[in-house]
């Protein structure tokens, strides 16, 4: 089974539709889909919808974006999620609004640098707004040629303008998802700044709930993959597969990267075996 367990749609910051996405996933080769949005998990029924009458196995999911003071960005993925459940769905509301004031923090900032983004028609009340919209208006204001310098020189993690903001802790959003029946997984563990941290990170959510690492990543060399199959193994996690989609521009897929070689106990607690 060829997994991607990792996309963006326009209910965050992706450039598709949920219906879109599934359609062109389907057509890069997947058949196991889970959309990840940030926050929120207002794409999750048009994807399911889509991905059933194209014949797609599909897992509901989202991505919870949270910070350690000691380690950083850090962000954890939900899947299995209960898309429909009141009760996650008032929790979620409160944790956008976490990110709206990042938001605001972040846009003053780069004001203050001599970027005003008052004329770009971002709209900072809107509860999906992300760190790559404020980029996209970066560019559109002429402050940078490419959404990845935005984030490479100005809003990115340790750069002038970023801002943790008022987030998640990764504990709190693993207790969030465990709390509602998700099945809690580390993002992109490569991308954790300080590597030595990572072990140490994973081992602690563990006891609170965290089941799983996303070992095959759009990025993660076949290095970094090995190692953490490994670390996986050696904690009893399950492993994940994901290529973090937004859209085609800023994508990046390694030549490396497999999302068919996710094991029989990983398939089976994430409902697609």
């Amino acid at each position: 089974m060829n997994c991607n367990l990792h996309i963006h749609t326009t209910a965050s910051d992706g450039a598709l539709s949920p219906e879109e996405v599934v359609l062109k996933e389907k057509g890069k080769g997947f058949d196991a889909l889970a959309i990840t949005d940030h926050d929120t998990v207002n794409g999750v029924a048009r994807a399911a919808e889509t991905a059933k009458a194209e014949k797609v196995r599909f897992v509901s999911g989202i991505e919870l974006s949270s910070y350690s003071e000691s380690i950083g960005e850090v962000h954890i993925l939900g899947y299995r999620v209960p898309y429909t459940d009141a009760g996650f769905l008032d929790e979620l509301v409160t944790v956008r609004s976490k990110r709206k004031e990042r938001n605001y923090i972040i846009v003053r900032k780069l004001k203050d640098m001599g970027m005003d983004l008052s004329g770009t028609g971002l709209d900072l009340e809107n509860d999906n707004l992300g760190r790559y919209h404020i980029a996209q208006a970066m560019v559109a204001a002429g402050y940078c040629k490419t959404v990845n310098d935005a984030f490479d020189f100005y809003i990115g993690n340790g750069k002038p303008a970023h801002s943790p903001g008022r987030r998640l802790t990764p504990l709190e959003a693993v207790k969030l998802i465990k709390g509602y029946g998700g099945v809690p997984v580390l993002a992109h563990p490569a991308k954790i700044l300080n590597k030595k941290m990572l072990e140490p990170l994973v081992t602690g959510l563990k006891r609170y709930g965290l089941e799983g690492l996303e070992c095959h990543y759009a990025t993660h060399n076949e290095t970094e993959t090995a190692e953490l199959v490994k670390l996986a193994d050696r904690i009893g996690l399950i492993k994940t597969a994901g290529t973090d989609y937004h859209n085609d521009d800023s994508s990046y897929l390694s030549p490396s990267f497999r999302g068919d070689l996710l094991d029989a106990k990983s398939l089976s607690r994430l409902g697609l075996k």
